[in-house]
């Protein structure tokens, strides 16, 4: 995984805040605390870990650049707010790259 990669900082970045909800919860895994704020969060989960991994693959399979860039933009935009609060994009670039 190359952690400077967007969809590999947003992948390590959900799981770090569950990992840190995860870590605040009195009784651990089994209770309701649990169901109702990590359990809402696992299909972002899965679905960040596919956008990473289909992205990596494109890119070692030599697919064009612009189609990877069209790819990685779109897949940002599923989440702006989290690319913006944690990253250095911003909203005006992201409107940038997705009318361009």
């Amino acid at each position: 995984m190359n952690p400077t990669c967007l969809l590999a900082q947003h992948e390590k970045g959900l799981f770090d805040e569950s990992r840190s909800i995860l870590k605040g919860l009195k009784g651990g895994h089994r209770n309701a605390e649990f169901n109702s704020l990590i359990l809402p969060r696992c299909s972002a989960l899965v679905e960040v870990i596919g956008h990473r991994r289909a992205y990596e693959a494109t890119a070692k399979a030599g697919v064009d650049s612009d189609l990877l860039a069209l790819y990685e933009i779109h897949a940002v935009l599923l989440d702006p707010s989290w690319y913006i609060q944690h990253t250095d994009l911003t909203r005006e670039y992201l409107f940038q790259e997705l009318v361009c």
